[in-house]
Formats: structure tokens, C-alpha cells, sequence
């Protein structure tokens, strides 16, 4: 039987830690669970408001469905790809992607199996390990600070830091003329230029960067995969 999984909702338009990011569990099974009304608020085991449905299908795959009472456009992108999938045609979800729902957007994270079912909570980082009383002392702040620091840590780790930029780093080559001078115990005329030093030969196909592989297409089901009955 297929197993709950835990998701962060980034809503990328949100101008507030408060309401950026949302822990949600998409869970199993026939009843409605996790969803998204019209104005893109995340509902939980509501049939009547939910305009996009999101649920485990029987091959183990989260799923995204617009509901017959959505009265707004949905959109899934990826990798520049969209889809506007019509009312009861699922489509599969991978951690990254992109889903717009009339004027809101979110970023979808995974975030592996969960072992607890919950209904959606926001999620603020903050010291909330650290004592407000501490923090009013210079071995507080430090605390508060190094607090902060680990908390920002965990979020990047786990994906949902809503910065898509990559870091870039950047090196310069030496001038061959300033060189460190090389020792002569290494067989080379001590000239300070390191290109007279002897190298082996290299496959010249070692040194090309891996083309990394494109996303795979958006799939759009049918139909919805018969619903996973839970046990009693």
C-alpha cells in the first residue's frame, strides 16, 4: 500500500516568512485529503472548497487533480514545460515542480515519507530552541545567532530556501611569471614557470563537464487511478 509523503508548499509570491512556506503530508486512500481552494489556500479533507486535489496514487506516484468546481486556470510547469491540465485528469508530481492556480504559485518540495498525518501547518524559521530570556545576554545572542545559522542550514538542506539562484564560483590562473620557484629535486630547471613541469598525458574526454539529463515530460493521466482504500 502506497505511503503517505511529506511536502513543503512554497508560495513564491508571498511577501512574508510567515506564509511562504506550508508543511503538508499528502496522504492515501478514497477521502479527500490535502488540496488547494480557488484563491490557492491549502485545505485539508474538504470536499466542497478543494479546487486541486493532491493524493498518492496506486502506483506510489503524488498526484495534483483540478476538481469539477475549480473556477480558476491551473498550470504545472517544469523545466520550462506547462500543462493546463482539464477537471479529473491527474498529473504527476516530482519534487520542484511548479503549480499555478489562478493568481498564486507555489513550488512543490518533497520531503520523503511521513510518519505523522497532519493537517497543513505554516512553517517559520525561527530560534524557537532558544529562550527569549537568553537572548537578552551576549552568551544569548551568540545562542539566538547560532541558532538561526543551524535553522537556515536545515531549510537549505532540505530544498525549501525559495533561492533558485546557484552559487557560482569563479578562479583566476596565475601569471606563469610569478610562479612559485620550483625545487630542483624535482628534475625541472628551477625557471619558476610551471608549465615546464612534465604531465602525463589525459583522456581528453575526463575533463568535459556531464550534460545533465533533462527532467522527464509532465504526465497527464486519463484518469484517475482507482482510489487505495485505507484500513480500518
Amino acid at each position: 500500500m502506497p505511503n503517505p509523503v511529506a511536502i513543503c508548499l512554497e508560495a513564491i509570491n508571498s511577501t512574508s516568512d510567515s506564509s511562504r512556506f506550508t508543511q503538508c503530508v499528502v496522504i492515501t486512500g478514497a477521502d479527500t485529503g490535502l488540496g488547494l481552494d480557488d484563491q490557492g489556500s491549502t485545505t485539508w479533507l474538504e470536499n466542497d472548497t478543494t479546487a486541486v486535489e493532491f493524493f498518492i496514487s496506486a502506483d506510489d506516484r503524488v498526484m495534483a487533480m483540478k476538481t469539477e468546481i475549480c473556477q480558476v486556470p491551473v498550470t504545472i510547469s517544469r523545466a520550462g514545460r506547462s500543462v493546463a491540465p482539464p477537471a479529473g485528469k491527474p498529473v504527476v508530481l516530482l519534487s520542484g515542480d511548479r503549480i499555478s492556480l489562478g493568481d498564486r504559485a507555489f513550488i512543490i518540495h518533497f520531503h520523503g515519507g511521513a510518519e505523522v498525518i497532519h493537517e497543513p501547518v505554516p512553517f517559520i524559521p525561527e530560534p524557537h530552541e532558544v529562550r527569549d530570556q537568553s537572548a537578552a545576554t551576549p552568551l544569548g545572542k551568540v545562542a539566538s545567532y547560532a541558532a538561526v545559522a543551524a535553522l537556515g542550514a536545515m531549510i537549505s538542506a532540505s530544498g525549501c530556501t525559495g533561492n533558485n539562484n546557484k552559487t557560482q564560483t569563479t578562479g583566476e590562473g596565475k601569471d606563469p611569471m610569478t610562479s612559485p620557484m620550483l625545487p630542483d629535486a624535482m628534475g625541472v630547471k628551477n625557471t619558476g614557470d610551471a608549465t615546464a613541469i612534465p604531465v602525463e598525458p589525459t583522456d581528453p574526454m575526463s575533463s568535459m563537464t556531464p550534460v545533465k539529463p533533462k527532467p522527464p515530460m509532465i504526465e497527464v493521466r486519463d484518469h484517475p487511478p482507482k482510489p487505495v482504500r485505507r484500513p480500518d
